[in-house]
């Protein structure tokens, strides 16, 4: 599948969930509602490119709506995010995941320690589907700075899901590499949000790893 494939989730029609019928998630025992996911996230839909997914036309974004507004509170509802790609590209098997994100998943994990994808590929309302209603705890609203701060980079033109860029993580610290603009801010946005995740570690809430959109208000 080319990298350049670009999808567009729609967030105002209701989701079905159902059991994922393949390994999208793996089962850790953990009670059944943590084995329901979305459907364009985890079924026949997701990987088979059916409804809710198109090949061409319809761009993906990470971040709030371009344009006046993108600075509004929580109520807000951004389209797929940094993380949630992410996650989506990841839980879907995708060979070809675009350079960026795998720059964001690698920041998170050697920072944090924690798996991006499992940990904040669907957690609370901002970190997870959804981009809707007031964030859950601490690590959800780092989730909606970093919505923002992607949303800011698109409209300056950056291509903020297939932008690569380099850092180097020594001691706990993360430094971003010299590059184009466009390269380094996208680093900067990563890499705030993985401090703000770290921060709030302690806080991090197992039942928001897999948060239902309907619940966010």
């Amino acid at each position: 599948m080319s990298r350049w494939v670009q999808v567009r989730v729609s967030l105002n029609t209701p989701r079905p969930v159902f059991t994922c019928s393949h390994s999208c998630l793996q089962d850790s025992g953990e009670e059944e509602s943590k084995r329901r996911v979305e459907e364009s996230a985890c079924g026949p839909q997701c990987c088979g490119w059916g409804q809710g997914a198109s090949r061409a036309g319809s761009p993906m974004r990470a971040g709030p709506a371009a344009g006046a507004g993108a600075e509004a509170g929580p109520g807000r509802t951004p389209e797929m995010k940094g993380l949630l790609t992410l996650a989506w590209f990841l839980a879907c098997s995708v060979p070809a995941v675009p350079g960026g994100l795998l720059d964001l998943k690698s920041m998170i994990e050697k920072v944090t320690g924690k798996n991006a994808l499992t940990n904040y590929g669907f957690y609370g309302c901002y970190c997870g589907w959804g981009g809707r209603g007031t964030p859950k705890d601490g690590t959800d609203w780092c989730c909606w700075v970093h919505d923002h701060c992607y949303g800011r980079l698109e409209e300056k033109g950056c291509h903020i899901r297939t932008q690569s860029y380099k850092y180097r993580f020594a001691r706990g610290l993360v430094t971003c590499e010299l590059g184009p603009l466009c390269q380094v801010q996208l680093c900067a946005c990563d890499r705030k949000l993985v401090y703000c995740l770290k921060r709030n570690l302690r806080s991090y809430n197992p039942r928001y790893r897999y948060f239902p959109n309907i619940l966010c208000f």
